[in-house]
């Protein structure tokens, strides 16, 4: 295991973030970082405070079968580590359902670990917002 590795390990053990291997190895990949992000940005920007699968989409810049088998793989992983959750909903207009994604208190506290302050979530969403 590498040094680096070990570093963020015991900085998030000190950070009282239950850590192990698994989790180490789930936010690893910077598509999940970038996902986290997107979840923590739009609890600012929407009311509702979840984001859609195709609004996960759009965010990452994912498009096609390609980019939905991508996106379904990833948030597999964040939900496995309970760093995410889903929730299947019915539109009322619409005879389809749609999956709304939102971050747990795991996944926040990740973000901190990983030094994504409120500060720097609420300077995204403001940039978002204004570039709309």
């Amino acid at each position: 295991m590498s040094e680096d590795k070990l570093n963020t390990i015991y900085y998030a053990i000190k950070q009282g973030l239950p850590f192990n291997l698994e989790l180490l190895d789930t936010v690893a990949d910077w598509h999940r970082i970038y996902i986290l992000l997107a979840l923590a940005v739009s609890e600012i920007i929407f009311p509702s405070k979840c984001l859609p699968f195709s609004g996960l989409m759009k965010f990452l810049g994912f498009s096609g079968s390609a980019g939905r088998s991508k996106l379904s793989y990833h948030l597999r992983k964040l939900r496995k580590a309970n760093l995410i959750t889903r929730k299947t909903t019915e539109i009322p207009e619409n005879p389809s359902s749609y999956r709304i994604y939102k971050l747990t208190d795991k996944g926040k506290k990740v973000l901190q670990v990983l030094g994504i302050n409120q500060e720097i979530i609420e300077k995204l969403a403001t940039l978002i917002k204004e570039n709309k």
